[in-house]
């Protein structure tokens, strides 16, 4: 509070001069305030759904007895506020295309990732799930029998 009040009387003090560009300045200072304001209330919303959802995740991955489930949840945590800080800087209007790529990429990046240790973790499980299929197809080819 301290800060907010010396920063007011300072602010105060600069208009009472009555310096045409630091009036242009400090008017352009008031009309960016409410969209900090706005950002510093997504980054709390953040952080608090990050808080909540990573505690949720730690339980549900012990309670699956999961290998390590204070990595996935610590994973969780930091997407959840990744995704709010890039909020918040998209929201005040820093770099809009720079963190717009950034998280794009980063998003991107975790997806395949994710998709190749899966590929590659169920490769035997989907050649048993695709063999089974067609061979299953194939039998009822054989007899003669098809479905409509």
């Amino acid at each position: 509070m301290f800060w907010v009040l010396w920063i007011t009387f300072v602010l105060l003090g600069l208009e009472a001069l009555q310096i045409p560009f630091l009036q242009a300045e400090i008017a352009g200072f008031f009309l960016v305030l409410p969209q900090i304001f706005v950002a510093l209330v997504i980054l709390l919303a953040g952080a608090l759904i990050a808080n909540f959802v990573s505690r949720a995740t730690l339980l549900a991955a012990v309670n699956a007895d999961s290998p390590s489930p204070q990595l996935i949840s610590a994973m969780v945590r930091f997407v959840i506020i990744a995704l709010a800080v890039t909020m918040a800087l998209e929201r005040i209007g820093l770099g809009r295309g720079v963190v717009l790529i950034a998280f794009s990429i980063f998003f991107g990046s975790i997806m395949f990732g994710l998709a190749l240790a899966f590929g590659l973790g169920g490769r035997d499980l989907a050649k048993h799930v695709l063999e089974r299929r067609f061979l299953e197809e194939k039998k009822e080819e054989d007899q003669g029998i098809s479905h409509l």
